[in-house]
């Protein structure tokens, strides 16, 4: 059976984007951008604050990027594991 990456299933896409949200709440947000200005030397923190909204964003992109990649690992085995059930019931009712 031939498999392509999409998402058909409306709710599973509506899963991911709410896991994304969620993982953009602004609790998060400054708890990233804390974390970061703790990180900078505070000499150079009012002159880098680019750098520090630059790390922030690479960072969120990051955790979007592992969180969606995770969620559509788990769809891709719900997948594989459907399509396993339907070959095998094509195979008995072929018999």
């Amino acid at each position: 059976m031939s498999k392509t990456k999409t998402c058909h299933n409306l709710d599973d896409a509506d899963s991911i984007i709410s896991r994304v949200e969620d993982s953009l709440s602004p609790k998060i947000l400054k708890a990233k951008k804390e974390e970061l200005q703790r990180m900078a030397p505070s000499k150079t923190k009012e002159l880098n604050v680019e750098a520090i909204q630059h790390r922030i964003l690479l960072s969120i992109k990051d955790e979007i990027h592992q969180l969606v990649d995770s969620e559509l690992k788990r769809l891709w085995k719900l997948v594989e594991e459907q399509e396993r059930r339907l070959d095998d019931a094509l195979e008995q009712y072929s018999h």
